[in-house]
């Protein structure tokens, strides 16, 4: 299997990808049978967040189906990445 990683960048992330990473988040919860992200257990949420970002060509090396497949552990991480790249796109900076 290649290398996994979280192509996003905090420098080049734009509204529109945060948008379609969150686009990607809800249609992958309804897909799974719940209404909404916040619904979902913590396991599925963070496959939910790596299929997403995946979705949403954040990460490159592993498809959606192949989240599936990868250690729990990496996954975990993967979504905590995305998690804090997310949080870090919204501060806003203190003047």
């Amino acid at each position: 299997m290649s290398e996994i990683t979280l192509r996003a960048d905090l420098d080049d992330l734009r509204q529109r990808d945060v948008e379609a990473y969150y686009k990607a988040l809800r249609t992958l919860a309804r897909e799974m049978g719940d209404a909404s992200p916040s619904m979902l257990l913590g396991p599925e949420y963070n496959g939910a967040a790596v299929r997403a970002a995946v979705r949403a060509g954040w990460i490159d090396g592993v498809t959606e189906d192949g989240v599936a497949d990868m250690h729990p552990a990496r996954v975990t991480e993967l979504a905590r990445e995305i998690g804090d790249l997310v949080g870090k796109a919204y501060e806003v900076p203190k003047n």
